[in-house]
């Protein structure tokens, strides 16, 4: 039998195992990189989840710093706020304190200084001396202006300050009572600081001569009532009359004013009998020439000084009387005949008056 059909199908085997054989390992290469591909997906996969995590991560710590950064803004503007509100009210402080400094430093106004002395003296006169005012700073138809004031106890312990935009002194004529009473301000007593009741705070002062008040301190003391009848030497003497000594006093600070005026003539005052209000009561005037010769004259009910501050004018007003003069005689009427002072001035006038002037 012949052995070339055996060799021929043991070749074609050798050839399909061959064949097989190469087939199997390209496949197992195809495999083994689709396994490489995989596990490289795979990790690749995993780095980007790993990366999204940390992507996530650091968007939410963005957030918060964020969060942190904006609310650390917004203290650092209160903060600021706070500051700006605190140096402002440092600032007010320091303004406050200069012009409290300069208030101190500024001169009292001669009138008014005249006043607070003379009130000064009333009061320890009728045996009251815990009260002194430390300053004022005008003296008007209302009163006392920018008063200050302290205040001790009759055993001298306590210690009250007054400290008030406005004073006002009354006297009750029937019961001798002066009342001094304080409007816009505040009362320091006993280490507490209240403010000033709106309708004031009073300070009374019992068993007064009303009339003496009245007289030396007519600018500032308003009366209320009638005083008790009081018959001098048969004649009832009135609320408004003035005794010898403040008479004479009001009499040289009036006629020093008029000498200043530069009129035609020289006026003096020569009589007065009372004062009420911004008044002086029952006068006579006369003027002279350098040689004393006496060219003209008046007799009045009333007589007033006026100051017009804006006009810088000063003048007299004489009410109800008679006017002489080289013409004749004419009738001055209730409504008033004005005699201008030139030369005088309005400020200067108020301090020679103590402030018991009116204001046109």
């Amino acid at each position: 039998m012949s052995r070339w059909p055996f060799r021929l199908i043991l070749l074609a085997t050798s050839v399909a195992v061959v064949l097989l054989t190469f087939e199997t390992r390209r496949l197992a290469e195809q495999v083994g990189v689709a396994e490489r591909a995989a596990h490289d997906a795979a990790q690749r996969a995993r780095e980007v989840a790993a990366d999204a995590e940390r992507a996530q991560v650091a968007l939410d710590d963005y957030a918060r710093l964020q969060l942190e950064l904006h609310e650390s803004r917004e203290q650092i503007s209160r903060l600021e706020g706070l500051l700006r509100q605190r140096n402002a009210e440092l600032a007010a402080r320091a303004e406050r304190a200069r012009e409290q400094n300069a208030k101190w430093l500024r001169p009292i106004p001669e009138g008014v200084r005249l006043c607070l002395v003379t009130l000064h003296e009333c009061l320890r006169d009728e045996g009251y001396l815990g009260q002194r005012f430390l300053r004022a700073d005008a003296l008007d138809e209302q009163g006392l202006h920018g008063v200050e004031m302290i205040e001790t106890s009759e055993d001298g312990l306590a210690v009250a300050f007054f400290s008030a935009g406005r004073m006002t002194a009354t006297v009750d004529r029937q019961l001798g009572r002066l009342e001094l009473r304080f409007f816009d301000g505040h009362r320091t007593a006993d280490g507490e600081r209240r403010q000033l009741p709106e309708e004031g705070y009073a300070v009374t002062f019992d068993e007064v001569d009303g009339r003496v008040l009245e007289a030396r301190l007519p600018f500032l003391v308003k009366g209320e009532g009638r005083y008790p009848s009081e018959i001098v030497d048969g004649v009832e003497r009135l609320p408004s009359d003035v005794d010898p000594a403040t008479r004479r006093q009001w009499l040289r600070r009036i006629n020093r004013l008029l000498g200043k005026a530069r009129t035609a003539y020289r006026w003096r005052l020569t009589r007065l009998q009372g004062m009420q209000d911004a008044a002086f009561l029952t006068v006579e005037l006369i003027a002279t020439d350098e040689h004393g010769i006496v060219h003209a004259g008046a007799s009045c009910a009333r007589l007033e000084v006026e100051v017009d501050e804006r006009a810088g004018l000063v003048s007299l007003l004489l009410h109800d009387g008679v006017l002489r003069q080289p013409g004749g005689e004419s009738t001055i009427s209730s409504e008033g005949h004005r005699m201008l002072l030139p030369g005088t001035e309005p400020k200067e006038t108020i301090d020679a008056m103590l402030g018991m002037v009116v204001k046109r």
